[in-house]
């Protein structure tokens, strides 16, 4: 009997490793999309902006993975990023698994740097803030990660 519970419970276990995600694509903003909510893990699957005169809430510790290399976060608009000590909002490449775990399904692995291009602040994105966040592995070619 024991062994028949193990052998259903070991292969519920080796599932379990891959954690939920969310795509999200192109623009983004407060009133179209809704603010990227608290604790949620986002892949880009494209890159993302915030288009003039519309705002971005990102909540407390949302995770945003670039799923390809050359993605982009272009802000003409307010990108407000509302990450505190315990939670910071953080934007990083799809393997990073060290940010929200495995959510690719590929197993344990850590980030590339340049594994996408950056995240840019235009002259109309002036009243963005971004407290508590991290930017890893941006920064492809001769581009700056921000």
């Amino acid at each position: 009997m024991l062994t028949r519970f193990l052998g259903p419970l070991a292969v519920c276990l080796a599932a379990g490793t891959t954690s939920a995600q969310t795509p999200i694509s192109g623009p983004l903003s407060d009133a179209t999309t809704g603010p990227l909510l608290a604790g949620t893990v986002y892949h880009a699957t494209t890159s993302l902006s915030v288009s003039p005169g519309a705002t971005l809430t990102i909540q407390p510790g949302v995770i945003v993975k670039f799923v390809g290399q050359g993605s982009t976060f272009e802000v003409f608009g307010t990108l407000l990023c509302q990450g505190t000590t315990p939670s910071p909002v953080i934007f990083t490449d799809l393997a990073d698994d060290s940010a929200g775990g495995d959510t690719n399904g590929d197993g344990m692995s850590s980030g590339t740097p340049g594994h996408w291009t950056y995240m840019r602040f235009y002259a109309t994105a002036n009243a963005s803030v971004l407290d508590h966040t991290e930017v890893r592995y941006a920064g492809y070619g001769t581009w700056g990660g921000i």
